[in-house]
């Protein structure tokens, strides 16, 4: 076997392939956005569903509230589900944030892999709150 690599910038440092066997020096593959709404206070709302033999790679992430959010703002969690696509059960929460009336969060640049088999829902304590998950999914390893 020849052991081969690639080096490169001023400390000579050697490029990874990672576990999929990927040379990695950017995404793995190009995003698609998945959308939905909290029309419900403290009522979950399906994203991204899993799909059997892929994981599923978040890279943003963009809420926004609209005109009908109280003066309090509303209360806004992303969260992985282990249970279904309306589920409120959070098996482990991706991002939490208060979003105020006709204001937005904006979380780019993400890289954070899914729990495989897990639904990605969202829950709001006003209403309503539009929610965009930019992502893909990369086969199960």
């Amino acid at each position: 076997m020849i052991d081969v690599g690639v080096v490169g910038g001023s400390t000579q440092t050697r490029a990874v392939v990672n576990p999929r066997g990927v040379l990695v020096t950017g995404p793995l593959a190009f995003s698609s956005f998945y959308t939905a709404t909290t029309t419900t206070n403290n009522v979950a709302v399906n994203l991204v569903e899993p799909k059997a033999g892929y994981d599923f790679i978040l890279t943003g992430i963009i809420l926004a509230g609209d005109r009908n959010v109280g003066v309090n703002g509303a209360v806004t969690e992303v969260f992985e589900n282990e249970i279904g696509p309306t589920d409120t059960t959070i098996t482990k929460s991706i991002y939490i944030d208060e979003i105020a009336k006709q204001t937005r969060a904006v979380l780019t640049g993400l890289n954070i892999i899914i729990t495989s088999g897990r639904w990605i829902n969202v829950v709001s304590d006003d209403v309503q709150v539009r929610a965009n998950i930019g992502g893909y999914y990369v086969r199960t390893i």
